[in-house]
């Protein structure tokens, strides 16, 4: 009979079924490790995943803001340009007051 016949089958008290024995529940032990780790994994991606969506919703509501600053000086730019260009209407009409004050005989000639 060979080698492999002999050994088998193997009794509790043998060597051999206690070093298989010992062999399966450090595999068990060490695949239940990987397993929990494997979880313990996914929930951090998770954990991540939703701090990343966080703060995509708060980019995007930044962005908005800025958006509205941007069209707000916007706005505040054209004002400013619009109150100049009163402004020096203002000053011209102004100019042609104080002309025709000082010189009437101008101004009826010019009519």
């Amino acid at each position: 009979s060979s080698g492999i016949n002999a050994e088998w089958p193997l009794r509790p008290g043998d060597e051999l079924f206690s070093e298989r024995r010992q062999n399966a529940h450090t595999l068990q032990m060490r695949e239940n490790t990987l397993r929990d780790d494997i979880t313990k994994k996914g929930h951090m991606i998770l954990d991540l995943e939703n701090e990343v969506s966080k703060q995509a919703k708060n980019i995007a509501t930044l962005t908005e803001d800025l958006d509205a600053m941007r069209e707000k000086v916007s706005l505040y730019s054209e004002l400013q340009r619009s109150e100049f260009a009163l402004r020096m209407e203002l000053d011209t009409m102004k100019n042609k007051e104080v002309y025709a004050t000082v010189f009437p005989e101008k101004i009826l000639q010019s009519q």
